[in-house]
């Protein structure tokens, strides 16, 4: 800005009125109404002053607004960004632990089926054994019965 809108109003009207007169006295008198109404804008130029300062400011005010606006949508951007990548890397790891547990979890069944099967097999081996003493039991006891009787019908016969 020029330093003539800096200085007060009384001295800026001063230096106005000291135009007027100037260019009044160089004017013919049929050019008065074009000087009037040169003379009028210049007094109304520090009002337009204020008023452009008034805009200026108030476009500053919405431009901070908007640039902090922006700042703070840039800022949540941001977060929502790092948020996505802290969310694909939890998933990551958690397809990578499901697939070791999907291991972990057939190995288990694997050795399950591995313990029913030997459980099978001891309760077969169980079940022989049991079946082979009963049996040892069962021919011991019948020698010793038939040779009894033996004993019996021979001296039965020895008698007779």
């Amino acid at each position: 800005m020029s330093k003539i809108f800096r200085l007060p109003r009384l001295r800026a009207a001063g230096v106005a009125a000291a135009a007027c007169v100037l260019l009044w006295g160089a004017q013919p008198p049929s050019a008065y109404a074009g000087w009037v109404d040169r003379v009028r804008d210049v007094f109304q130029v520090p009002g337009e002053v204020d008023k452009l300062k008034e805009q200026y400011n108030e476009m500053k005010s919405g431009y901070n607004a908007t640039v902090e606006q922006l700042e703070e949508t840039r800022r949540q951007a941001l977060e929502a960004q790092k948020l996505t990548e802290d969310y694909r890397k939890t998933q990551e790891q958690l397809l990578t632990d499901n697939a070791a547990l999907a291991e972990q979890n057939r190995q288990l069944a694997v050795t399950l089926e591995e313990l029913k099967h030997s459980e099978e097999a001891r309760a077969r081996q169980a079940e022989r054994i049991k079946r082979l003493i009963w049996t040892g039991v069962l021919l011991v006891a019948g020698y010793f019965g038939i040779s009894r009787v033996a004993r019996y019908v021979m001296r039965a016969r020895v008698k007779r």
